[in-house]
């Protein structure tokens, strides 16, 4: 019989992967849909999944996590690179990476596990991120403590005001912490993380429009290269 790892962690959506080389490419324009957008006052980077998988790739080096401790699932449009970068830091027992799935599978995947994961934009220069993931909406909807890579925005706030977020800085360190933090707690997530209903159901008009967002979220995510 299979044995449940103590920690589930998910993630459904588009999942970039950054070279080198194209780390030190600075300096682009994006129009979007309302404007135009200039690359260089954010850090898209940190929305790929290197920090977190840097992150259990130290905990693994200290002994700190097993495969029967904690599974990071996700699923969706994960570019090849992260599945080398996985092999790499030799943590392919604690990453399991799916096929993209229908919206009502993806959403009863979601719904399964225990933690759910969220890469944000970073400020650059003191620029504060303006970019809203519709995913977002959907996430706080599922009433799943999300584990959050976040700057402070707009995008970072309602995380916080929902009740449900635990905020990582852009370091594997911190990372590594807050995902030790969760398995040694999987047994109090109901009292830790209270979903605040008043303001979640605030968010229903906005998570309706998320819907439709979602779909230029990807598309426009996608051509941030």
């Amino acid at each position: 019989m299979d044995i449940r790892p103590t920690v589930i962690l998910a993630y459904s959506g588009t999942l970039k992967y950054y070279s080198a080389k194209e780390r030190s490419v600075n300096k682009r324009w994006f129009g979007f849909i309302w404007g135009t957008y200039f690359s260089d006052i954010i850090n898209k980077y940190s929305r790929s999944g290197e920090t977190i998988f840097k992150a259990l790739k130290l905990l693994k080096n200290t002994n700190k996590i097993s495969s029967e401790l904690f599974q990071f699932k996700l699923w969706g449009n994960i570019e090849i690179g992260n599945h080398y970068q996985i092999q790499e830091f030799e943590i392919n027992d604690l990453v399991e990476i799916g096929k993209s799935k229908k919206k009502n599978e993806s959403i009863e995947d979601l719904n399964k596990a225990d933690v759910l994961f969220l890469a944000l934009e970073f400020s650059k220069n003191g620029q504060r991120p303006l970019y809203i993931p519709g995913k977002i909406f959907e996430y706080i909807q599922l009433r799943k403590p999300i584990l959050a890579i976040a700057d402070d925005s707009d995008a970072k706030e309602i995380l916080v005001q929902s009740g449900l977020a635990i905020i990582c800085t852009d370091s594997a360190t911190d990372v590594a912490e807050k995902i030790s933090y969760l398995i040694e707690n999987k047994d109090c997530f109901d009292e830790l993380f209270r979903p605040n209903e008043e303001y979640i159901s605030s968010l229903n008009a906005k998570y309706k429009t998320a819907e439709l967002a979602a779909i230029f979220d990807e598309i426009l995510f996608d051509d941030r290269k």
